[in-house]
């Protein structure tokens, strides 16, 4: 693995300003993969790992523990995935047997250890995610009207059945959000692992969801553009309300993170639980936001490349500065991770965010300390 040493930085002090001190180490750039073939797709957990590359012409979903990593599919007798996801150690994807008709796949999981074919079939099972042992995904039972299925770790259950589609499920703990509907309306549905509970009832889209315990976002169109909506475990809050397009919403607890665009150019916004923050404003296109407690991700740039950045609550950090393209950051804890094209082909880089040296925390707290011991004096 190849390591790339950023230059290490410090916050200034000034006199009325205590800012404080991340850390006095720079960012250590780690490359994951060193190949002649494609990477890309990357998911993120804790320091795992979940990946596709191209070798020899073939798609394959690549695992990484943080230490070595291993190739869980031969394409041998299945034809290309085309959709795969990451919790800890599990990872899911969908494939095609070479004999099997144009429009069946099914669904495998790999659980740290082995590898598991989970349904068996002749129509489409597609778009899993997975959370722990829980895996839900989209099945085409009727002639292409799918409904949302569970494996709980040791059975299958059909959630959903009825005459609409149900698609792009997501599962957090016991809880799973979907879209359901056709054409006229889709909506935002919530198991909460006992009931379904219709989260919208409008005469518009809503789409794109994603959820974190809960806690869950989308993106519905109300009728000139699209806005971002929240759902806080209770009451659904709608956050943009403006003439420009809000999309892209990703959620960790009460942080949400989302793309704007303007008409030129995509900004990132921030809510806290209490309050939006645009956390960009250029000239150029900022894409992809991903969220990690009040850790927010990105990449963005113009003209000949694009580069990864990281916000740390506080301040931003321009992680890559290059002549290439770095792409759809993840951020996971303490570990951020993307796909870059090194000159010949994309490759796996990650960086871990530094901790606060014992120092830079004593000298941050002695500061404060001799700030606070100055107003008192002052008044």
């Amino acid at each position: 693995m190849r390591r790339l040493l950023l230059a290490s930085w410090l916050p200034l002090f000034f006199l009325g300003a205590i800012e404080p001190l991340p850390s006095a180490l720079g960012y250590e750039i780690i490359q994951v993969t060193d190949n002649d073939y494609v990477d890309n797709e990357l998911l993120l957990s804790g320091t795992n790992m979940a990946w596709q590359g191209v070798p020899d012409q073939k798609t394959e979903v690549f695992f990484y523990d943080g230490e070595t990593i291993t190739q869980l599919t031969n394409d041998s007798d299945y034809r290309d995935f085309n959709h795969h996801q990451l919790s800890g150690s599990y990872v899911v994807w969908n494939v095609a047997q070479d004999s099997a008709p144009e429009h069946d796949s099914e669904i495998f999981l790999h659980n740290g250890t082995t590898v598991t074919q989970l349904t068996n079939n002749s129509y489409k099972d597609w778009n899993a995610h997975t959370d722990g042992t829980n895996v839900v995904w989209a099945g085409e039972v009727d002639n292409g009207d799918a409904e949302i299925f569970l494996y709980d770790g040791d059975t299958v259950t059909q959630l959903t059945d009825n005459l609409v589609t149900d698609y792009d499920a997501e599962v957090s703990e016991n809880n799973i959000v979907w879209v359901s509907g056709d054409d006229e309306g889709r909506e935002i549905l919530l198991y909460d692992g006992e009931t379904i509970k219709q989260l919208t009832d409008n005469d518009y889209h809503d789409s794109d969801p994603h959820i974190n315990g809960s806690n869950v976002v989308w993106t519905g169109f109300d009728g000139n553009d699209y806005e971002v909506f929240l759902y806080n475990g209770t009451d659904v809050i709608q956050l943009t309300d403006n003439d420009v397009f809000d999309g892209s919403p990703q959620v960790d607890g009460n942080n949400v993170v989302w793309s704007r665009f303007h008409g030129n150019e995509r900004e990132i916004c921030l809510f806290d639980g209490v309050t939006t923050t645009q956390l960009t404003n250029n000239d150029y296109e900022d894409n992809g936001p991903q969220v990690a407690g009040s850790n927010v991700v990105w990449y963005g740039g113009q003209g000949d490349g694009q580069e990864i950045f990281f916000y740390d609550g506080t301040s931003t950090t321009q992680l890559t500065n290059n002549d290439y393209y770095d792409l759809q950051p993840k951020i996971s804890g303490s570990t951020i991770a993307w796909y870059g094209f090194d000159g010949n082909d994309n490759e796996i880089f990650m960086v871990t965010i530094p901790e606060p040296s014992t120092l830079a925390l004593l000298i941050v707290g002695t500061m404060s300390l001799l700030a606070d011991v100055w107003r008192r004096r002052a008044a």
